[in-house]
């Protein structure tokens, strides 16, 4: 039989009151449960399916359905027996059904049910309705299964007791992680750390940042399918280099030296020692100094604080070594200077979902803050609306009205982001701890709040700055892909062999059976080759597949998905049906995944290191080191129009054979980054199918020369020598070439070079201009520019060009000095094919998808090959929105 308890709510109490002054009874074993095996400590264990079997070894009558319990066992160590006197208050004893096996109590909105098992067989076959109407309130529903009904009675189910140790119970633990400054990191723990796990640490420390970064995100695998969870998904997250490591002397402070950190994002530290931990922190805080007064010995102090309240500051790092020194300064005579960033913006407002709106228009918004202390103080406040520009003085008003307290509040917008400079000096030193309070209220609600730690903002930080696909950082390495290529994993995900590509979409593009595996870069690499070679270990819930029996007979077995009035079952092969749902008869999830084992078995170890190199690492693309901003991300529907009408490439491709050339850097950062395009290029290139990729400086090889089809020249051009005699044998044979920018340089042979890619530069003899650059697309009909009518870029133009008209088909020119000059053109020599492009002196430039598309063209056209051939490289690793 299965057996529950129901009593009114005020029983609970008197219950619980019990359990520790109730007196306990003569000792009898069958009270104690010999199945509890986490009962150390426990000091009540109270089970109503246990009572008759109590009584029964007493010789008593067994209680039978709805008999009020006058006394109930208690099965702990502590064997104790407790008495309800009052008859009100005791319990009644409710036997549900006829129920041979185990059962479970489920409470859900508007009832109670007992799921069980009649016949025995381990699967639920019967529910039975225990309570309705049950009012939705926060205290109606716990752990271990008790609910309260409409009448107030509380149930009781089934459940187990966990005890969770430490398996380390004398581990260092951490208690606080901080910026101490833009390179430095500190972590505070409550013991000294263990010394030995020093070595190498600097090489085993990990930080990664961005806007929703946090600590042991790599434990989480089910995402809940909101707007909000997806926005934060698509987000990039970004490696912090780390330059050293120390610790101070006590061993109780681990100080990480990093590069620069000046985005307003959060970090996240994974610290090997004794087992891994993980951290994290964002940019927030005060930062704090104390100097003495003249004749004090006590030594100054300077560094962080979370926040302006001092009794919140100290309560929270009381287990902070290093900031106990600062609290005996506090009692002593000196001057407390706090800076920090209050961010103030919509404060004391809701958020609104990512893609919403409300209907409905917030007034102005205006934030009041006040600073109250029993000391003298001082408060400056300062608004830095736009970078580089001065700063607007926010009046403060001080009131000493208060001979205990002292107040300063000044009031300032809440409507802008930027935030408010914050300067606050104090005196200390009558031997009492100093009091300073922060507290918030706005023109929308008078109510003094006190301010949360995050509107704290460390004075250091930028927060013009952001890291997002503006500002790409160096990718998080992971040791285990070390020797892996995103070109070939690439390759290996859209094979026969893996068959990836059948049900899963990168960045949007691709089948949608199963889930989008962008947000993979984000990951840590041993959850994501266990989700990969055990696919059922944890399910995304939106791809949860069915059993599908249909009315015919078939049944199939796939993720269903809403298409209208019909739905799509995609299987583990690709294969997609669409279904009536008239048709189906019954319906049954799946607890495995639809998602095929066994991949390991079909890759090689180097095709799976590959594979998973390609879905954890960002695609390939030039680094940023300009200190120009950047030019803004294009749009996905600027693309869609630059490749619209593209036709399906015929299977299978020619092979190919491209080799690029560069040479040493000549420019500052960001600029003529010739060796960066070439590693970058070569991978990006690598991944389409059917080519090969070599390299080479300065100029290529005779035996290069002898089997490429296309030449890539990106470098410091040069046309001395042998070259004009190389080239012609190499267009005579139908060879391609492309020239980028400065790679039309020929100096003295300026007139050799010019007769062989149309037009060609000496050195400091033709005129130049940085920025933004329109240029104006010609003869519209050659398939390079279709779709094209005008491009804006911020490169470099080149003009008073040797060459002539007639020798090149010009696509783009650009007006300088008022007239148009070419900055795109091709020329035919021969059986050979040349594509020229000026545009190419900032690295951002060839991640302009809008460029690269007619790169790319010239590349195919250039080779003989199908415009559209490279189409699918348009994208990757490109400066473009999501």
């Amino acid at each position: 039989m299965i057996t529950m308890l129901h009593f009114p709510l005020p029983s609970l109490l008197v219950c619980l009151l019990l359990a520790v002054t109730g007196e306990a009874r003569a000792h009898v074993s069958a009270r104690v449960d010999q199945e509890l095996t986490a009962d150390d400590g426990l000091q009540l264990w109270l089970d109503a399916s246990r009572v008759n079997a109590f009584r029964k070894s007493l010789n008593s009558p067994e209680f039978g359905a709805s008999d009020v319990m006058t006394s109930w066992p208690d099965g702990s160590r502590s064997q104790r027996v407790f008495d309800q006197v009052d008859e009100k208050l005791r319990p009644v004893l409710v036997r549900i059904g006829d129920a041979k096996g185990q059962g479970v109590f489920v409470p859900r909105k508007g009832k109670v049910s007992l799921i069980v098992d009649t016949n025995v067989d381990d699967k639920a076959d019967a529910e039975i309705i225990v309570a309705t109407g049950r009012k939705e309130i926060p205290q109606n529903v716990g752990a271990i299964g008790i609910t309260m009904d409409q009448d107030g009675n509380l149930y009781f189910g089934l459940g187990k007791l966990f005890r969770i140790q430490m398996q380390q119970p004398d581990a260092a633990r951490p208690v606080a992680t901080w910026a101490e400054g833009p390179h430095e990191i500190r972590i505070a723990f409550d013991r000294p750390l263990d010394a030995t796990e020093f070595r190498q640490l600097k090489e085993r420390i990990r930080i990664e940042y961005g806007e929703h970064v946090r600590a042991g995100d790599c434990f989480e695998n089910l995402m809940p399918p909101s707007a909000a969870v997806r926005a934060q998904l698509i987000k990039p997250r970004f490696g912090l280099p780390v330059t050293g490591t120390a610790v101070t002397s006590d061993l109780r402070t681990l100080i990480i030296s990093t590069a620069q950190m000046k985005a307003d994002d959060y970090y996240a530290v994974t610290v090997p020692l004794q087992s891994e931990l993980d951290v994290n922190f964002a940019l927030h805080g005060v930062e704090a100094r104390w100097t003495p007064a003249e004749g004090n010995a006590t030594p100054a102090w300077a560094g962080w604080l979370p926040h302006a309240d001092l009794t919140v500051a100290k309560t929270m790092l009381t287990a902070s070594a290093g900031h106990a020194a600062l609290w005996t300064a506090l009692e002593q005579p000196g001057i407390l200077t706090l800076k920090s960033k209050l961010n103030l913006h919509q404060i004391l407002r809701p958020a609104i979902q990512p893609d919403a709106s409300i209907d409905y228009e917030w007034p102005a918004a205006e934030a009041i803050v006040t600073f109250s202390s029993d000391h003298g103080c001082v408060v400056q406040a300062t608004r830095d609306t736009q970078k580089n520009q001065p700063v607007t003085e926010i009046a403060v008003v001080c009131d000493q009205s208060n001979v205990e307290w002292q107040l300063a509040t000044f009031r300032t917008s809440a409507d802008v982001t930027d935030p408010v400079d914050v300067v606050v000096a104090m005196q200390t030193g009558d031997g009492d701890f100093p009091q300073l309070t922060v507290s918030v209220q706005t023109n929308d609600d008078s109510s003094l709040r006190p301010l949360q730690l995050h509107r704290f903002i460390l004075p250091w930080v930028d927060v013009h700055t952001t890291s997002d696909a503006t500002t790409l950082a160096a990718p998080v390495k992971i040791a285990e892909l070390e020797g892996g290529s995103w070109a070939r994993g690439r390759k290996i995900f859209r094979s026969e062999a893996a068959s990836c590509f059948k049900c899963h979409a990168v960045g949007g593009i691709g089948a949608r059976i199963g889930p989008d595996l962008m947000n993979l870069v984000h990951r840590d690499y041993a959850s994501v080759m266990r989700d990969v070679t055990n696919p059922s270990f944890g399910i995304n819930p939106d791809y949860i597949g069915h059993v599908i029996a249909l009315k015919d007979g078939r049944v199939l077995t796939g993720v269903l998905q809403a298409d209208g009035d019909q739905l799509l079952l995609g299987d583990e092969k690709g294969a997609v049906t669409k279904l009536s749902k008239t048709d189906i008869q019954s319906m049954t999830a799946s607890k495995t995944s639809v998602m095929p084992t066994g991949i390991g078995q079909k890759l090689t170890a180097e095709q799976l290191k590959d594979l998973i190199t390609y879905l954890m690492t960002l695609p390939p693309h030039m680094p940023l080191e300009s200190p120009l901003t950047a030019p803004p991300l294009r749009t996905q529907a600027e693309v869609a129009i630059a490749l619209a009408g593209s036709p399906q490439i015929p299977e299978p491709t020619r092979p190919l054979n491209i080799v690029l050339v560069d040479g040493p850097k000549d420019h500052g950062p960001g600029e003529h980054d010739y060796p960066a395009w070439k590693s970058v290029w070569e991978e990006l290139l690598s991944a389409a199918d059917n080519v090969a990729i070599s390299t080479a400086t300065e100029f290529p090889s005779d035996a290069q020369l002898a089997t490429a089809d296309v030449l890539l020249f990106f470098q410091k051009g040069s046309f001395a020598q042998d070259r004009p005699e190389k080239m012609d044998t190499f267009f005579a044979r139908g060879g391609g070439a492309v020239y980028i920018h400065w790679a039309v340089n020929g100096n003295a042979q300026v007139e050799e070079f010019s007769k062989r890619i149309g037009y060609a530069s000496w050195g400091g003899r033709i005129a130049f201009r940085h920025g933004p650059l329109t240029l104006d697309i010609h003869n519209t009909d050659h398939p390079i520019v279709r779709n094209f009518e005008q491009l804006q870029l911020y490169d470099e133009s080149y003009w008073k060009l040797t060459g002539q008209p007639q020798d090149v088909t010009l696509l783009a020119t650009s007006t300088e000095e008022g007239a148009p000059t070419p900055q795109m053109w091709t020329a035919q020599k021969g059986n050979g094919r040349v594509f020229v492009s000026i545009p190419g002196h900032y690295s951002w430039t060839f991640d302009d998808p809008l460029f690269r598309t007619l790169l790319l063209r010239g590349i195919a056209w250039s080779a003989h090959e199908p415009i559209d051939r490279f189409n699918d490289l348009v994208t990757p690793g490109a400066r473009m929105l999501n």
